[in-house]
């Protein structure tokens, strides 16, 4: 073999050597999540879209060498698979203690808002709700099944009558809507989207002030080794804040 040929050789598996070398720096993170439209969108196992998937592929579009996908599975399973470290992470939910054992949280993603939602040709004349859950506690609610909103609300409803619960969004508005409650109590997105979808939107209306409101974040895997990568979670973030392209997302601009 001659020396040119050699050095062709040589050249050949430097540069192959230094392609598996960047394939092998790529990262490729599983985030989990269950389907909660306008969050997550499809009803198998891949997303079909989703303001939660656009948040998750903007971040990862600013971090070298760590890309990211999601999947969409029960809600109790995908906490089990992160806790296991057998999934890389939860799309954004809030913080709780029990939560932070298995995951590590970044920066504020976006502020979830819950709210009273009522039927404005009930109340001509106004709604009592002034942000005091004592002025409309004797009024019917209805919520989610497994669903917590906030402990006051629901502490200070109970003691007048038990609240009454739906197995599902179509449920719970159809509640609302047909005259069995006075008001429901559900996220501002969720129910701003499946109204939208019911042809509702004009017939049900959210009140004001919010009951509460909470920070969301990504939740990264601690079992998995996820977590490392909080600082370059955290940095896409502030850019993207300071851009405005997560409030963009989240508004559908």
């Amino acid at each position: 073999m001659s020396r040119v040929q050699v050095s062709r050789c040589f050249t050949l598996v430097i540069a192959m050597l230094a392609a598996c070398s960047a394939v092998r720096a790529e990262i490729s993170l599983t985030f989990c999540y269950d389907p909660y439209p306008p969050y997550t969108l499809g009803t198998g196992d891949t997303p079909e879209g989703g303001l939660a998937i656009e948040v998750l592929d903007a971040v990862t579009a600013r971090i070298d060498g760590v890309s990211a996908k999601a999947v969409l599975m029960p809600w109790k399973r995908c906490q089990e698979e992160a806790r296991a470290g057998r999934v890389d992470g939860i799309l954004p939910l809030s913080k709780s203690d029990e939560r932070s054992e298995y995951l590590g949280f970044s920066d504020g993603v976006f502020r979830e808002v819950a709210l009273f939602w009522y039927l404005p040709a009930r109340y001509p004349n106004g709604h009592p709700w002034s942000g005091d859950f004592r002025d409309v506690a004797s009024l019917k609610l209805a919520m989610l099944n497994g669903g917590h909103i906030d402990d006051e609300m629901q502490r200070t409803f109970s003691r007048v009558r038990q609240i009454d619960r739906a197995d599902d969004v179509r449920g719970l508005f159809s509640m609302l809507k047909f005259g069995r409650v006075d008001m429901v109590a559900f996220d501002g997105l969720v129910g701003a989207y499946h109204l939208e979808r019911f042809g509702w939107a004009e017939d049900v209306r959210p009140l004001d002030p919010p009951i509460s409101s909470q920070e969301s974040h990504f939740g990264l895997s601690k079992a998995s080794g996820a977590d490392v990568h909080l600082p370059a979670f955290n940095a896409a973030l502030a850019e993207l804040h300071a851009a405005g392209e997560i409030e963009a997302i989240y508004s559908g601009r």
